[in-house]
């Protein structure tokens, strides 16, 4: 709001949502520094001075909205054979990697993010594996979690050799 021509006596009231918040005049211009809620917030600004009152009211509509994040692959309870998978997730919400965390067994992991897409082939153990990617910005958090469960293949093969079972490496012969 145009401030000029305070002359002595005139009083400034600025509220935030009825609230009062401190104000600059500066070069005949009414400044401060608002923080705002989520949804509508008015702003109010009132000059009295003996020669009259003048009032602005100014509706400011602040939509935040908290990140979401989708794992896309794997599919959750996903079984693999090797200690290394391929993750992928869509993240809406944030700008920057610096708002995400990416953990597997509560150790955080490297990634790549770019255009909204999570990328990583983080290292697992044998058996059961939490994944849980984490999103915040000014407006919340958001989390998702699957797990991964390692079965280790078996690089050698069980035959029948008579009153027993003999393991045999892949790609060797045996003689009975």
């Amino acid at each position: 709001m145009d401030a000029y021509n305070l002359i002595p006596g005139s009083t400034v009231t600025f509220t935030l949502n009825g609230s009062s918040v401190p104000y600059l005049v500066e070069e005949g211009t009414i400044e401060s520094e608002l923080t705002l809620t989520t949804g509508t917030n008015i702003v109010n600004i009132t000059i009295s001075n003996p020669c009259g009152t003048a009032t602005q009211t100014v509706t400011i509509v602040y939509n935040c909205s908290s990140p979401d994040v989708s794992i896309v692959t794997p599919n959750n309870n996903t079984t693999v054979n090797t200690n290394v998978f391929a993750l992928q997730a869509n993240i809406t919400g944030v700008t920057s990697s610096q708002n995400i965390v990416l953990k597997v067994n509560g150790i955080s992991q490297p990634f790549s993010f770019s255009n909204g897409i999570l990328t990583a082939t983080p290292n697992i153990q044998a058996g059961v594996n939490s994944v849980v990617i984490k999103a915040s910005n000014s407006c919340g958090q958001s989390t998702a979690t699957i797990t991964v469960n390692y079965s280790p293949s078996n690089d050698n093969k069980s035959t029948s050799g008579g009153r027993g079972k003999t393991k045999v490496p892949v790609g060797s012969s045996t003689s009975m």
